[in-house]
Order: structure tokens, then sequence, then C-alpha cells
């Protein structure tokens, strides 16, 4: 069978493209495509994440009118702190432990339409730490 791609309305009413085909063993294998919208792609943005101090610090400063919506993310502790992604002071995650060996979180790229976190409308998104522990990555995300 040759690979076909199909158009596929999903429950939101959201175009998506499935490519089927047969990997040799008889049955159809579905695989959902990435959808490369040059509109949407020119809204990514992405913001480094380098804090020290305990509290909220600041990821991406409020755009009046505007949501901010997560995309991805990773981050690294130097040392054991406890994170929270917030908008403004109300927590979007829950307290996410970075450990002491260095070990980080990493949230994979989303869908435009499914993030992983979303600010209230004209919300700062801000990293909380438990302690003064340094704190690093990036983000990736858009305003909306």
């Amino acid at each position: 069978m040759a690979d076909t791609t199909l158009s596929v309305i999903d429950a939101v009413g959201a175009t998506r493209l499935i490519k089927a085909f047969d990997d040799g063993s008889g049955e159809l294998i579905l695989k959902r495509m990435q959808v490369r919208n040059p509109d949407l792609a020119a809204l990514v943005k992405h913001a480094v994440i380098s804090f020290i101090t305990a509290g909220d610090n600041p990821v991406v400063a409020l755009v009046a009118g505007k949501r901010i919506k997560v995309l991805g993310y990773v981050l690294i502790g130097e040392g054991a702190v406890r994170v929270t992604f917030k908008s403004n002071a109300t927590a979007l995650s829950g307290a996410m432990n970075l450990a002491a060996d260095g070990n980080g979180i990493a949230a994979a790229m989303a869908d435009f339409d499914r993030p992983w976190l979303t600010t209230a409308v004209g919300e700062a998104l801000n990293l909380h730490l438990d302690a003064g522990v340094q704190v690093s990555g990036h983000l990736t995300y858009f305003e909306d």
C-alpha cells in the first residue's frame, strides 16, 4: 500500500493531517503529522531561564490583553529546589522537584491548541523557586 495522507477534523473543529502507511507487517499504521503553519511559527518566542533568587522570578513579562501560552520548557537545578510556574501569583503547575544531582525537567513541544501552561489574560509568567538555588533552562511560548 502506498503512503496516504488523510485530512481529519477533530472534536474541536481543527484540521489534523494523518499519514496512513503499511510498515510491512500487514497492519495499517496511522501517524499524526506535524503541521508546519508559517503564520503560527512566526508567533513562537523563546525565553531564557536563569534564576537563583527564592520567590517569584519573571520568565515572560505580561502583555496587555494577551495570554502567554507555553509550548515547551527545560529546567535544570544546580541543587535541590522546588519550582512552580505561576500566572502572576496563581500556580499553573504543582511544585516540581529538581534534584541536587543535576537531573532536570523537560516538557516536549506541545500543539498550539494544547499548550502545557496558559496564563490569565494580561498576566506575567513567573517561575517560583522555594530556595536560592540556580535554576537554568529555556521556554518556548506564544502570546494569544
